[in-house]
């Protein structure tokens, strides 16, 4: 995962937040990158309820950013090179469905975005060939059923105004 999920970046990053809300910046809510990663899971659901919960209490809006999976490595629980498709999308699916359970508990999320839609424009292609939710066809892929199956069940958002 991005290392906005490593507990002292966490921290920097709020104190940041504070620090520019406190000078009267005008912060109406923030991204976050979401390059996550099998072979490092950084993040736990503790760390990120926390700052999801931090965030909405300082009346932010959250874009889930640049959302992607990177799925290949050498050790467990990351892929090996090789590893059939159908596996590897399985993995990648199961692997987002607790993150995406967590983040959009949260009201305040207002954005989910990818990093691109198909695997043959993701900057990952060489080193993780299926991080997204189309294949290089646009075949949709267990990831976008995933992220569609997470925004059907997650709660109801305010309408925009």
């Amino acid at each position: 995962m991005s290392t906005w999920g490593e507990g002292r970046t966490r921290v920097a990053f709020l104190t940041l937040i504070d620090r520019l809300l406190d000078q009267g910046c005008p912060i109406h809510g923030v991204g976050l990158e979401s390059h996550l990663m099998i072979m490092w899971a950084r993040a736990t659901h503790e760390g990120v309820m926390w700052l999801m919960q931090e965030l909405q209490g300082r009346g932010l809006e959250v874009h889930i950013s640049e959302l992607d999976v990177h799925h290949a490595g050498s050790t467990a629980p990351a892929l090996p090179t090789g590893t059939a498709a159908a596996t590897i999308d399985t993995a990648v699916a199961t692997f987002v469905r607790p993150f995406l359970a967590d983040v959009l508990l949260f009201p305040n999320v207002k954005a989910l975005m990818t990093w691109q839609l198909a695997d043959r424009y993701s900057w990952l292609v060489n080193t993780a060939p299926r991080p997204l939710p189309f294949d290089s066809a646009y075949q949709a892929k267990s990831l976008a059923f995933e992220i569609e199956r997470a925004i059907m069940n997650a709660p109801p958002r305010a309408a925009a105004p």
